[in-house]
């Protein structure tokens, strides 16, 4: 009869364990869900952030490529305007210089 009553009060106080054990672990899966929750929000988050920099990047890019290839043409056209000043110059001071050594001759 002692046996009996032992192990029932054992098996009730295992259950109660069991009970418990469970109950705890899971609160802790619980927790650990929202945390992954709240992680993978901030993830979220953080990963649109990231991407509308890289656009912003993108279109900063583009505008300077824009820029330079502005600046590339103005300066080729001015290379040439200037080209073709000294040339002329160079001519005109080529006939001066030809017609004074006819001079002094």
């Amino acid at each position: 009869m002692e046996d009996e009553k032992l192990e029932t009060l054992l098996d009730e106080k295992f259950s109660e364990m069991k009970l418990w054990v469970a109950d705890q672990i899971s609160g802790q899966i619980s927790g650990v869900n929202t945390r992954m929750d709240a992680g993978f929000r901030r993830v979220g988050v953080e990963l649109e952030q990231l991407n509308h920099s890289m656009q912003q990047n993108n279109e900063l890019i583009h505008a300077v490529d824009e820029k330079l290839e502005s600046f590339r043409a103005e300066t080729k056209y001015d290379f040439k305007t200037t080209r073709g000043l000294i040339g002329t110059s160079n001519a005109g001071l080529l006939e001066r210089i030809g017609e004074l050594a006819k001079t002094r001759s």
